[in-house]
């Protein structure tokens, strides 16, 4: 199937996938970096009405409908699918005559499906034709093919030969004796079957025993030398692997941290996980396989002309036999692929369902359902096992056919052999010979077979690994050279932003705002009204849509981000316990830790008590490998965090949620003392924490609406503030 064919490389990108591939069909060649902008992924992923809207941009007309089976001979193709009701593939042609139905899934690949899989896969039901499935029907507007800012925007990517050449760049010492030993150790290899039939033809035959203890000497010396030469090339190119395998992951990690926190909001934790899995594979396909690759071909090489050396019928029945094999293994690759594209659907589901078995474990006890549960896994795994059943018949009727042609060919080898031996037209030790070269070449097309099946797993798992390479930094955004005080007062003018950037509604709208050194700033309004999305941006994680945040005087994009994170202390609504101890936690980023501000600081949080009740006391491991926290617990610790620090500015963004009343207000009264004269800025539901706070922000719908000290608001009964404290109070009197 010659049809364009690009992989996914996050799990939500299956759409935007669809799209770059109908787009290089009509001869556009887009990179998926600018049709992501176009659709602007998010982690829950896209819609079809998101898809609409960036064919539209690449001038593409498009219209979902709902049709069935009959009616798609009728439309235009290729169009996309929505398939398995999770995912997008593109259907290129039908074969009306076989039922044969051609698809590009970007999770897996070009394959061709019969009808019934295609029905089951589109559809979800097993053979009914007249049931309806979603289409997006695409057809390329006059202005398509003109040139525009879309199609040259390309950049070019890292090439599998570009790391190779990088990494021996960086170890070229090593890598040339690496290479010489390789060299010497072939030399020796290719030496053996020489010296193996002068051994027969000029020792044994004439009865030259002087001759033959050489030979048998040199023989000797060539075996164990080339046993030697290939251990030492093993040794080196293993030191080398365990030197790049850790300057791989610094790099990789270190580019990581390095990218936006929109980077990592638009992809799921899998995505990034299967990162270092990509990592894997491509070092170990370019230290391992790609060495192996150079001396299975020289040896393939060197060894054939040694064979035609020797006689040139013998050398072309094995070059046209392993012709004959490679087609009988390539009868069953459309057999094979359709199977796993099967199989790896059918895996996906078990996974899923095995997942929600594991983690709904609690609610499946509740109900009773445990075993509809394990029906439904059961009846997945008897797919499972079905076809696997199906791969391991073709992948035995490879085998068995090639095994039978490869003993076919070694068996006509060994009787013309031995019929030329006997006619003198070919001698014992060239016979001989011949059989080493034959053991020395077995195996060399499957693994040339392997070989391509791992170039491909290497090259996806490099342009995963590319879109992250790609990826423009945090600090490119950002001033590196101008460091920030916090000297002056943190002003927002008319403030902007929405985090697609497409049609959807602004989160915060003409924001406005002063917040004033060394006061206390507090930020209230319901959920959903835009309080979390003002501290990222205070944060730098976002940029504004419009207008401007100034720092110092300073646009925030003019300042040193990382210099401004570092005079703030933050506790976020989502923060993280990692997997160490409360001194690692409450210090983090410190390099020498002092154990009496880490004191001083759980004492402010009022976790002191709880941490020094532990046998380990602050050497206590905790995280998701120790102990197990209460919410309240965690909270407090992340205040912990921020108060070591001893920060410029406190930023709280429902720090103090899961507190009991007697913990918040006793945490409120030390926030007071100990950060006089310091700036605050709270974020929170509960009233109850910020009426100390020398100004209130009342936020509705994306706006301020309301501002000033909590007596002032409470005079106004009509504002807005009045009505979200009566409802807590209210609310809170009921409880």
């Amino acid at each position: 199937m010659n049809f364009p064919y690009y992989h996914q490389l996050d799990s939500n990108d299956c759409g935007p996938t669809c799209l770059q591939m109908v787009s290089k069909y009509y001869g556009k060649k887009i990179s998926i970096e600018d049709i992501r902008k176009l659709v602007d992924v998010s982690s829950s992923g896209i819609t079809l009405q998101d898809l609409c809207s960036a064919a539209s941009k690449l001038k593409i007309d498009s219209e979902a409908v709902k049709i069935n089976v009959k009616e798609m001979v009728l439309m235009p193709l290729p169009a996309i699918l929505f398939w398995k009701q999770n995912h997008f593939v593109v259907l290129y042609k039908i074969d009306q005559k076989k039922k044969r139905y051609y698809i590009a899934d970007p999770s897996f690949g070009l394959t061709k499906l019969n009808e019934e899989d295609f029905i089951r896969n589109w559809l979800g039901v097993s053979t009914t034709q007249n049931e309806r499935g979603i289409v997006l029907l695409l057809e390329p507007q006059r202005e398509f093919n003109r040139p525009d800012n879309t199609s040259n925007k390309i950049k070019p990517k890292n090439s599998i030969l570009k790391y190779i050449y990088s990494i021996f760049a960086n170890n070229t010492k090593s890598y040339i004796v690496a290479l010489l030993l390789m060299g010497l150790a072939l030399l020796m290899n290719w030496l053996i079957p020489t010296i193996f039939q002068r051994v027969i033809d000029d020792g044994i035959k004439k009865k030259h025993v002087n001759l033959v203890q050489i030979l048998i000497f040199g023989q000797l010396a060539c075996s164990v030398g080339y046993i030697i030469f290939i251990t030492l090339y093993e040794f080196i190119l293993l030191k080398v692997n365990f030197k790049l395998s850790i300057n791989f992951l610094r790099s990789f990690l270190t580019k990581v941290t390095e990218l936006p926190i929109s980077f990592f909001l638009k992809r799921v934790s899998s995505d990034l996980l299967q990162r270092i899995q990509d990592l894997e594979i491509l070092q170990r396909f370019l230290t391992n396989h790609a060495i192996s690759f150079l001396i299975t071909l020289a040896n393939f090489i060197m060894f054939i002309v040694l064979l035609s050396n020797y006689n040139m019928a013998i050398a072309s029945i094995y070059i046209c036999s392993n012709i004959l094999v490679f087609f009988w293994i390539s009868f069953f690759f459309k057999k094979r692929k359709i199977l796993d594209y099967n199989r790896f659907s059918v895996d996906s589901e078990y996974k899923n369902k095995y997942f929600e078995l594991v983690t709904g474990m609690p609610d499946i006890k509740v109900n009773n359902a445990s075993k509809i549960k394990i029906n439904n896994l059961q009846s997945v795994l008897n797919k499972i096992n079905s076809l696997q059943l199906k791969t391991l018949k073709t992948e035995n009727y490879q085998t068995v056919g090639s095994d039978i042609l490869d003993t076919i060919r070694n068996v006509c080898i060994l009787g013309l052999c031995s019929y030329w031996v006997i006619e003198n037209k070919l001698t014992l030790g060239q016979m001989l010979s011949i059989n080493y070269i034959l053991g020395q070449l077995g195996g060399t097309l499957r693994f040339f077979t392997n070989f391509s099946r791992d170039y491909q797993d290497a090259k996806i798992s490099l342009d995963r690994l590319n879109d992250i390479n790609n990826t423009s930094k945090e600090l490119d955004r950002y001033n590196p050279d101008r460091q920030t005080q916090l000297s002056k007062n943190i002003i927002f003018k008319n403030v902007y932003f929405k985090y697609s950037t497409n049609n959807q509604d602004y989160i915060l709208k003409n924001i406005n705002l002063e917040i004033k050194k060394g006061t206390i700033n507090a930020i209230v309004g319901e959920s959903g009204s835009g309080k979390t999305t003002i501290s990222k941006l205070l944060l730098g994680f976002y940029p504004p849509t419009k207008g401007n945040i100034f720092i110092d005087h300073h646009p925030i994009s003019d300042i040193n981000i990382d210099s401004w994170r570092s005079s703030c202390g933050v506790v976020l609504q989502e923060g993280y316990i990692f997997s160490g101890s409360f001194i690692e936690n409450i210090s983090m980023t410190s390099t020498s830790v002092d154990i009496n501000k880490i004191k001083q600081a759980a004492k402010i949080a009022c976790i002191d008590q709880f941490i020094e009740s532990l046998p380990m006391e602050y050497n206590s491991i905790i995280g998701n490998n120790g102990i197990c926290l209460s919410g309240g617990e965690k909270q407090r610790i992340l205040i912990a965090r921020a108060i070591y620090k001893n920060p410029k500015i406190l930023i709280l963004d429902e720090a103090t949620n899961a507190l009991d009343t007697r913990n918040e207000m006793e945490i409120s009264k030390n926030f007071i003392n100990y950060f006089y004269n310091k700036t605050v800025v709270i974020i929170a539901h509960r009233l109850s924490t910020i009426k100390q706070a020398d100004n209130i922000l009342v936020m509705k719908k994306g706006s301020v609406i309301e501002q000033g000290t909590h007596n002032d608001l409470l005079n106004n009964t009509q504002n807005h503030y009045y009505s979200l404290v009566k409802n807590q109070l209210q609310l809170e009197y009921t409880t």
